[in-house]
């Protein structure tokens, strides 16, 4: 009767153990962390300063600032399609606009 108990009760704290990490890999196993990594962390540092600097740039060029320009001087940070994706985002938010090829500081900014 002694191992029927004891074969009940572990195979209920197995199955306790793979409740808690989602019913899949062994019991008791330690879930991914969400941290991010230093990679990702250091792409999404140097993306939200680029986007702090060209918005800094155009915010003082009246005149409007050229695209081209703009990209060269980031090219070793970030590629050309990040470039252009971050240049719609920020028109997209107001931050700056955009006619033809340059970009102006935000109406009403």
């Amino acid at each position: 009767m002694d191992k029927i108990a004891a074969t009940i009760g572990a195979t209920g704290a197995a199955r306790r153990d793979a409740d808690a990490d989602g019913g899949g890999g062994k019991a008791g196993a330690r879930m991914p962390s969400p941290r991010m990594t230093r990679a990702d962390r250091n792409a999404l540092i140097t993306g939200q300063r680029c986007a702090q600097a060209i918005t800094a740039v155009v915010n003082e060029t009246p005149a409007g600032a050229e695209g081209p320009v703009l990209y060269t001087a980031l090219m070793a940070y970030i590629s050309v399609d990040h470039f252009e994706a971050m240049m719609r985002g920020l028109v997209a938010a107001e931050r700056i606009s955009r006619r033809g090829n340059r970009y102006f500081p935000a109406i009403g900014r």
